[in-house]
């Protein structure tokens, strides 16, 4: 599932509530409901290899992303590839500033100035097509 590198949203529902502590300490409560975490993949394997590996329910627990797919209120939905593009924080700084999302505080930006690299949307809206055309 070689692809090539970019950015990219990974969407997830939550079947139930969720509560997560990282290796690092960080406790997140993350609420039932419909996810997207902007990522990036610029390593070797690209975006796919990230993709696929996000959907391993057996892995090593690295990133804080990996705590929720590793969990049984997981469902994977949807990804949406930005190939050769820089645009994680371009993207969550977006999604930032729109009231149908709320962003989950601290979740995926350790390594950058973000508040937050995921975001629950607050009402179901067919936002994935519009984001297509946004980008």
């Amino acid at each position: 599932m070689k692809t090539p590198k970019g950015t990219y949203l990974f969407i997830f529902l939550l079947k139930g509530n969720l509560k997560i502590e990282t290796r690092g300490g960080k406790r997140f409560f993350l609420p039932k409901g419909v996810y997207i975490y902007v990522g990036s993949a610029f390593g070797s394997g690209g975006i796919g290899v990230r993709v696929k590996r996000h959907l391993k329910r057996d892995k090593k627990l690295h990133w804080h992303l990996d705590w929720v797919t590793t969990s049984g209120e997981f469902q994977f939905l949807d990804y949406v590839p930005f190939y050769n593009r820089r645009w994680e924080c371009k993207i969550a700084s977006f999604l930032q500033g729109l009231e149908i999302f709320e962003p989950i505080e601290g979740f995926g930006s350790t390594d950058c100035g973000c508040p937050s690299h995921l975001f629950k949307l607050k009402e179901s809206e067919k936002v994935i097509p519009a984001l297509r055309a946004s980008f």
